[in-house]
């Protein structure tokens, strides 16, 4: 640590000392508007390090990608969902998405739509 604060002493002492024409010179590259003016286009090698690079870090994407939902369910289901979970040795996230894909994978297409909700009339308190 020592030698960095000693080599930055030195630098500003270097700085110091030079007259305003020398530090008007030494220091021009920092006064163009906009540095990155003289970049050029990426080729193709430097787009693919750039996605990669720009790639959001954690769990890879399945499907369209995950979603948390907060569900109640009776404490003596989950247990039996855990302790089934368990047995086949995945996670309950897991169990339960697979057997609401099973689930929707054997239904029936509905043949009748859902009544739409009535909607309430405007000063109507809610009870």
């Amino acid at each position: 640590m020592a030698a960095k604060t000693k080599k930055q002493n030195s630098e500003f002492s270097r700085l110091g000392a030079l007259t305003k024409r020398q530090l008007a010179e030494e220091t021009a590259k920092y006064d163009k508007e906009f540095a990155a003016d003289g970049f050029n286009a990426l080729d193709e090698e430097s787009k693919k390090q750039w996605k990669r690079f720009k790639r959001k870090v954690g769990r890879p994407k399945v499907g369209a990608g995950a979603v948390r939902v907060s569900v109640s369910m009776e404490r003596g289901l989950l247990k039996a969902v855990d302790r089934l979970a368990k047995q086949r040795d995945v996670k309950r996230a897991q169990l339960i998405s697979s057997a609401l894909s099973t689930l929707i994978a054997n239904e029936p297409p509905t043949t009748h739509p859902r009544p739409a909700k009535a909607k309430r009339k405007a000063g109507d308190a809610r009870e």
